[in-house]
């Protein structure tokens, strides 16, 4: 993991193939997902696992959301996923250009009603950075302000955003309270050095 001065982050990562989550673990770990109200699902993994875990959680009837973080190899590939199982799609600006056939010069305001109508996700929400985020749901985009900070490192953030983004949205939280809380803890961890150690924590009690 890299760290500039500004604060901004870069991960060089490999993963070998031994060691790499197969469909046959998601399988493995169905007594799991039949307990899941959600399944959060990156791009961390083989194509053919993100696909098999997006079916098999929804299946188990969870409410499924897709980080398309990193960016894949090939990005074609997207276009075997099952897109039309998954609930909620949380891009960054590069991340969803990425998965459109064709973005163009499309203003990145435009970016989650274009990732709703041509993958069929009914709600897309799209991170600007310091520009904020754009969510698109049930037809209608809204553009969120990002919350100010002075970052000490990026990492994590939108780990952090699309966390409780997911967690909220599942409790019923309504889409632009949702969004206050994501920003709320992506600014959190970018207060903070490291990835995993500046994720916020909430008490349930």
């Amino acid at each position: 993991m890299l760290v500039s001065d500004q604060g901004e982050s870069a991960i060089v990562w490999h993963i070998d193939d031994d060691v790499a989550v197969r469909p046959e673990t998601v399988h493995a770990a169905g007594s799991a997902l039949d307990r899941a109200d959600a399944v959060l699902v990156t791009f961390e993994v083989p194509v053919p696992t993100i696909g098999e875990t997006i079916i098999a959680g929804r299946r188990s009837g969870a409410r499924i959301f897709v980080a398309p973080a990193p960016l894949l190899a090939n990005p074609a590939d997207a276009g075997s996923l099952p897109w039309d199982q998954v609930d909620v799609l949380v891009p960054n600006e590069n991340e969803a250009r990425a998965l459109l056939a064709d973005s163009g010069d499309m203003p990145a305001d435009h970016l989650a009603s274009a990732l709703s109508r041509e993958l069929a996700v009914p709600t897309v929400a799209v991170t600007l950075g310091a520009a904020g985020c754009v969510l698109h749901t049930a037809g209608v985009s809204g553009h969120y302000p990002a919350h100010q900070a002075v970052a000490v490192d990026t990492t994590g953030a939108g780990d952090a955003f699309t966390a409780t983004l997911a967690a909220c949205l599942t409790a019923g939280t309504s889409g632009p309270e949702a969004v206050d809380a994501a920003q709320s803890a992506a600014i959190w961890s970018v207060q903070r050095a490291g990835g995993y150690a500046a994720m916020p924590v909430w008490d349930s009690h």
